[in-house]
């Protein structure tokens, strides 16, 4: 019974400490922080080490692979092992990109292998939402396409609740994260955001249409089935451009 007292008091000792509760007595009550960890289904550890690592880049600006990292550090994400020959360039990477992270162990700490594995994570998302094909991603990082999608997806959920957090903090990295959310969905770079919002259009024939000078949903139309056919086939671009004139979107970003 003791033991699980301390065990009790310790977890909401953390809660307080984070700005997740409050206690006045023999009250505990949630805070708007807290409630909104709830309802994202975060680890509060994970909403914790998000925090932090949003208000230390508060006036600095953050890379993809800052936010991709910090997601990594949180509990609810798998992280990938290393291998003996990811020792030949994941920590050159990690010295290299030292400034993306919002945290470095010491080298010799007992944590630095457990880094790594978090830098080899997110240097993983990082070629996923850079549209590296999925066999390259697997033959570098010893990993099935399965796999891919899996952490990819779990990392879309933590980059949403990344934004709901900095949204709720204030922080300057909303737009960002949300803007990553959408890039994690998909696997794709930010300019091609507007025609994934078109049905039927993935990451490889939005690629196909960026490329062919078409990059956002108006331009299909004003192009004609005709050409666009050209570059994605005829009966796609029949049902795309349908798509667009009914829908009126004109993508995630407006």
């Amino acid at each position: 019974t003791s033991h699980l007292r301390g065990v009790v008091e310790n977890v909401l000792d953390f809660l307080h400490d984070n700005g997740m509760i409050t206690i006045s007595g023999e009250s505990i009550t949630p805070t708007a922080l807290g409630k909104l960890v709830s309802r994202l289904y975060l680890d509060p550890y994970g909403a914790a080490v998000i925090v932090e690592g949003l208000m230390s880049r508060k006036d600095a600006s953050v890379s993809d692979l800052t936010l991709l990292h910090l997601i990594c550090r949180t509990p609810d994400i798998r992280k990938l092992y290393l291998r003996k020959k990811d020792y030949e360039w994941i920590p050159d990477f990690a010295y290299n990109m030292y400034d993306e992270f919002t945290e470095v162990p010491n080298e010799f700490d007992s944590g630095y292998e457990w880094f790594l594995g978090e830098v080899k994570t997110a240097a993983m998302l990082l070629d996923w939402v850079g549209e590296s094909p999925d066999r390259d991603i697997e033959n570098r990082f010893g990993i099935g396409g399965g796999d891919i999608r899996g952490i990819a997806d779990t990392a879309q959920w933590i980059a949403y609740a990344t934004a709901q957090i900095s949204a709720h903090i204030k922080s300057r990295h909303v737009k960002r994260a949300r803007e990553l959310t959408e890039r994690l969905k998909y696997g794709i770079k930010s300019e091609l955001l507007q025609l994934v919002t078109i049905r039927g259009i993935g990451r490889a024939r939005a690629r196909k249409l960026h490329d062919a000078g078409y990059a956002t949903p108006e331009s299909l139309v004003v192009a004609g089935e005709k050409k666009i056919g050209e570059v994605i086939g005829q009966k796609v671009a029949k049902s795309a451009i349908k798509d667009v004139k009914a829908s009126g979107r004109a993508g995630l970003l407006e």
